[in-house]
């Protein structure tokens, strides 16, 4: 029997089906090679409620509406300024549920990780555009 360090639960399985249900997917896990950077940041993107239907998420909306999104065939979507996804990202702190699915991930909150989350996000909703 082992303890989830997420919640606290006992479990026999790799890991608490509590977590497992709830898709967490933690930095260590990421780090370590276990989960790619979009299963990771998507899965946070997910539990915050970013939405990868384009019309139902004022924040990417507002970039897919941008001709520049159109035309990017960048995967990494670096043609846009920095300084614009920082922006977005600053929104995300905004989400009420923000601080608790970063601790639950052991992520910390930094601009970093704010564009990450963003960027993630708007792949997939590219990916449905």
């Amino acid at each position: 029997m082992k303890t989830c360090e997420l919640c606290g639960k006992d479990y026999i399985t790799d890991m608490c089906n509590e977590c497992e249900q709830n898709k967490i997917i933690t930095r260590e896990q990421y780090m370590n090679g276990t989960y790619t950077h979009d299963e990771y940041y998507g899965q946070i993107a997910e539990a915050l409620g970013l939405s990868y239907n384009p019309t139902d998420c004022k924040i990417l909306a507002e970039l897919l509406a941008q001709d520049e999104m159109k035309r990017d065939s960048d995967p990494h979507l670096n043609s846009i300024a920095l300084h614009r996804w920082d922006n977005m990202g600053l929104g995300l702190e905004r989400l009420a549920n923000y601080k608790n699915v970063l601790k639950e991930r052991n992520e910390d909150n930094t601009p970093a990780v704010r564009v990450c989350i963003i960027k993630s996000a708007m792949r997939k909703a590219l990916a449905n555009y």
